[in-house]
């Protein structure tokens, strides 16, 4: 059950042999095309991270590499299409299809082969639901870093889901048995430090398929294996394009999808150079390339969640290190300044009132700040600020758009509920208008941080009310920025804690307590103002969809004392639930 591969041959010869080699191919049919030069760009601390589907013509891509993140560090597959085509088509159905997300790593032998796809994370390890077996294509020698489908004993073409890396020569063993076992790809560059790493961990007999199971944290007298000491495969994700730098000390360029992100290192000041690869379907590669340089400024933000209030931390910083910023801790907003020194960006502690200090470290590696508040008596809550996105370098395609979503206690018996309004403008930035589930108008504006390659981004929202006896709505959400998202666009859930003299629903409380939030994007129908919802029967209707394991709390008016009022003179009699819990689909009616 292993690998065979041998390495491309352009990547076997010298630096200026390859560059003419990739020259020479420019005339051959290639993957993605470039459509829009990516020209000069510059990248400040927290990074960039540019979207290359605007520059490449999408139509002709072909995917050639696939970026697997695991739970000890990320490696990349260049997969090799042009002696294994039926067999990288299988591993890409698989990918493709999600069935390699929470994937375990089974089997460690040291000094040969690391092996997963086969079983997931949970309960007795289930098995991954497998497609027909593939016919065998050894073509390629299973030398050190090649990758290959495991198979039966016996049988060369019953190879379907489960792939081994090879950590040694194994081609006088793997290429003379059952037919050879086929290499369909190969470890890129320093990704092989992730399969020598899982294969120093301690292995554990557990029967059956895992005699070899390697294990990690495994405590003195453990007696159980927990779901956390398994080494897993938390997303695999297919693309047309790998980024190489020409000085990583100086900028990093690591794929996510079909984005390539930028990070600036020690020796930004010097520069660097981006490659972007791509290849066809018959293995030529072609190379677009394009300098980057240390520029421009970034703002973070993010929460810091304490015992009481959840505080709210906001910073721009610029590519010199200098920052200035505002932190909210619900009694008062502050406004703090400072610098991270080059080269080094050592941490930076800023004085607050109330012996409180407030300690900023900017760690390189993942473009994000860590904030940690520590108060009288050194107790210490820390988390981590994000990049808030760069509309038009990050997201090209954003459009404006209305997001209307339910905010849910999440309290058994509770019959209210609340509505929200998100409005996202081109720039990134969001205005939010709403009623909490207490009647309790709010409005509050944030910005998108940098989408994933799904397109969605993560947006920190607080809300204040301050006060003797102070109240604070806070959260991240999850909103998508795609042109075309699925029915539930904005999900998350938001920390509600009321003042002790607020009008609340029955059954909840002061708090703090948990407000799911699901919606959906909104389209103006045909003769029906977005805003008003007046049409010729004066009603506007939403259908929204959420998780079965929430059809519960859908239930409940709106107070008629409390009518919502979405514009100038339109108000509305209730809002009203019909729920379909069979299929975990519910309609929003406002009605007038």
């Amino acid at each position: 059950m292993f690998a065979s591969s041998v390495m491309p041959s352009f990547l076997m010869i010298s630096p200026k042999r390859i560059f003419v080699l990739i020259l020479a191919s420019l005339t051959l049919p290639i993957s993605a095309a470039l459509v829009e030069p990516i020209g000069n760009r510059s990248v400040p601390l927290g990074g960039l991270v540019l979207n290359l589907e605007r520059h490449f013509d999408m139509g002709n891509a072909t995917d050639s590499f696939v970026q697997v993140s695991t739970s000890m560090g990320n490696f990349t597959l260049e997969l090799l299409r042009d002696t294994s085509p039926k067999t990288v088509e299988n591993f890409l159905a698989y990918v493709k299809s999600g069935a390699y997300q929470n994937a375990v790593f089974h089997r460690s032998v040291p000094g040969f082969i690391v092996q997963t796809g086969g079983f997931t994370v949970g309960s007795n390890l289930p098995a991954i639901p497998t497609n027909p077996p593939v016919v065998n294509e050894y073509n390629r020698s299973n030398l050190r870093g090649t990758v290959a489908m495991a198979k039966l004993g016996g049988d060369p073409d019953s190879a379907t889901s489960q792939w081994f890396v090879n950590l040694a020569d194994n081609s006088t063993n793997l290429d003379n048995q059952n037919g050879g076992f086929t290499v369909f790809a190969r470890v890129m560059d320093d990704g092989m430090a992730v399969g020598d790493a899982i294969a120093t961990l301690p292995r554990y007999d557990l029967g059956g398929a895992f005699t070899d199971l390697p294990l990690q944290n495994m405590a003195e007298g453990q007696e159980s294996v927990q779901l956390s000491n398994l080494v897993s495969i938390t997303r695999a994700i297919a693309s047309p394009f790998y980024a190489i730098s020409s000085n990583p000390l100086a900028f990093s360029a690591t794929m996510d999808g079909n984005r390539v992100r930028l990070l600036p290192g020690i020796e930004a000041g010097k520069g660097a150079v981006i490659t972007i690869l791509t290849k066809n379907a018959q293995g030529n590669s072609t190379q677009t390339t394009f300098p980057v340089r240390s520029g421009g400024s970034r703002t973070f933000t993010g929460f810091i969640e304490g015992a009481s209030f959840a505080k709210f931390v906001s910073l721009t910083i610029s590519h010199s290190g200098a920052f200035t910023g505002v932190f909210e801790d619900g009694s008062a907003q502050r406004r703090f300044r400072g610098k991270f020194a080059w080269p080094t960006l050592a941490p930076v502690a800023l004085p607050l009132v109330g012996n409180q200090t407030l300690t900023l470290s900017y760690l390189s590696n993942q473009g994000k700040i860590a904030a940690a508040l520590v108060a009288s008596g050194n107790s210490s809550v820390s988390s981590l600020l994000e990049p808030v996105a760069i509309a038009g370098s990050e997201m090209p395609n954003l459009q404006p758009s209305t997001t209307n979503a339910l905010l849910m206690p999440r309290v058994q018996g509770t019959t209210g509920c609340g509505f929200a309004r998100f409005l996202t403008q081109k720039s990134g930035s969001i205005s939010v208008l709403g009623t909490l589930p207490d009647g309790v108008p709010f409005s509050a504006a944030a910005r998108l941080r940098t989408p994933d390659a799904e397109e969605v981004s993560a947006v920190p929202l607080a809300v204040y009310w301050r006060g003797k006896t102070p109240s604070v709505l806070a959260g991240t959400i999850s909103l998508s920025t795609s042109p075309t998202p699925s029915s539930v666009s904005i999900s998350g859930n938001l920390s509600w804690t009321q003042s002790s003299k607020a009008k609340r629903p029955a059954g909840t409380g002061v708090g703090p307590f948990t407000l799911d939030l699901y919606g959906s994007r909104w389209s103006s129908p045909a003769g029906v103002n977005a805003l008003t919802g007046l049409s010729g029967n004066r009603t506007f209707g939403l259908e929204l969809n959420f998780p079965k394991s929430e059809s519960r709390i859908l239930e409940g008016t709106w107070p008629a004392t409390n009518k919502p009022t979405l514009a100038a003179g339109s108000q509305f009699a209730g809002l009203v639930f019909i729920l379909n819990s069979a299929v975990g689909i519910g309609k929003l009616g406002l009605k007038s």
